[in-house]
């Protein structure tokens, strides 16, 4: 006897980031946002104990498309705890631009930077707040110049 397994992801729209949650399609469309952040209880099954999550979400006004890949994609960042300090955490975005991680509850920093662009110089850094049991929506202008 022959069984046959057919898989089929599909796409709904929206993003979610893993979170449970649709904060992102309303949260960080416009540079307006930039530098601000919302904390909404995490959907996520991994976060316990004192950890909470970071969601970054990295926005542009050198283009029509906030979200412009050119600009929001593959920007490097580094997080870093206030509180106890630590060895801090590199890596990129996404190509949607945005940053996931999961933080220990308390004060962070983030700075963020892409230099492949050409003819721009493009740097910003912001401060934020993890809660345990916690999602933080992080909203950042890649600010270009």
């Amino acid at each position: 006897m022959v069984f046959t397994l057919l898989l089929v992801a599909c796409d709904d729209g929206t993003t979610d980031s893993g979170q449970g949650s649709s904060v992102l399609e309303l949260f960080c469309e416009d540079v307006a946002d930039g530098g601000t952040y919302e904390l909404e209880e995490s959907q996520s099954a991994s976060i316990d104990g004192a950890n909470g999550s970071l969601i970054a979400r990295i926005v542009t006004d050198e283009s029509d498309d906030t979200h412009n890949p050119n600009f929001v994609a593959d920007v490097t960042y580094i997080i870093e705890n206030l509180d106890v300090g630590g060895s801090p955490r590199y890596g990129e975005s996404d190509i949607s631009g945005e940053v996931a991680a999961t933080l220990g509850e308390g004060n962070w920093f983030i700075q963020i930077s892409n230099n492949r662009v050409a003819g721009f110089d493009c740097y910003n850094e912001a401060s934020f707040t993890i809660e345990a049991g916690m999602t933080t929506f992080l909203c950042l202008d890649v600010n270009c110049e």
